[in-house]
């Protein structure tokens, strides 16, 4: 996106996103962590790795099944 920095489009996507949660939970508040990370996948290893992590972070969010959606594994 030409003319926009990525740190401006993640603060945009965010304030959204977390927006439609709250609607959605009828909630208010903070969902989304402070900063963000970005990495570039070095290897087949390295890729598989970030996958296991993502799989997991639900569980050590203690969220429970229908709390999330996760992309089928």
């Amino acid at each position: 996106m030409d003319g926009h920095d990525l740190t401006d489009i993640l603060k945009a996507w965010k304030g959204f996103t977390a927006r439609q949660i709250n609607l959605q939970r009828s909630d208010s508040g903070t969902v989304w962590q402070k900063d963000y990370w970005d990495l570039l996948i070095r290897n087949e290893k390295h890729f598989l790795a970030t996958v296991n992590y993502i799989q997991r972070n639900p569980l050590k969010a203690r969220l429970r099944q229908g709390e999330f959606l996760l992309w089928p594994g």
